[in-house]
């Protein structure tokens, strides 16, 4: 994963390797090179050290790579993705919104924390109707992505 062949990065915070095993294959096959991070420590690695151009996050990770304060603030897990993007990613680069897609089943619980969604402005919201993403939402967020790419002047060949 991560073989940087067309140029187009993502990171997909996902722990359930059933979810991501085969939409990683399919992006790539799609022209994105992904990299996956199973919990919040390895996320923040690989947002220090790659260029990251979109990221696809489940909400409900392990907490492993966040403050003990922070874990606090995750709702017993089912919000870790998004304290992890609101602290680390968006306090820096905010601009990461509109490159955002977050598929989970617990965007209700999100909205409720960010007062009723406005802090969610410019981020895709995918539901999870399960706890593994099934072949309509992982083509929801393969459509989501190209349009993203396509929509910022990222062709899927990697040039402008």
């Amino acid at each position: 994963m991560g073989d940087k062949k067309k140029g187009i990065n993502v990171l997909f915070l996902e722990d359930d390797a059933s979810t991501y095993y085969y939409l990683v294959e399919d992006l790539e096959e799609e022209g994105f090179d992904v990299d996956v991070a199973t919990n919040i420590a390895r996320a923040r690695t690989l947002w220090e050290t790659k260029r990251i151009d979109f990221i696809i996050a489940d909400l409900n990770m392990p907490p492993r790579g966040l403050e003990n304060a922070e874990i606090t603030q995750t709702g017993d897990g089912k919000l870790t993705g998004w304290i992890y993007l609101d602290k680390y990613v968006y306090s820096v680069k905010p601009v990461m919104k509109e490159r955002t897609i977050i598929l989970s089943a617990y965007i209700n619980e999100l909205k409720k924390r960010t007062n009723d969604g406005k802090e969610l402005e410019g981020i895709k919201l995918i539901t999870k109707r399960r706890d593994e993403a099934d072949e309509d939402e992982m083509n929801d967020v393969k459509e989501a992505l190209k349009e993203m790419a396509n929509k910022l002047g990222r062709r899927e060949d990697g040039k402008k």
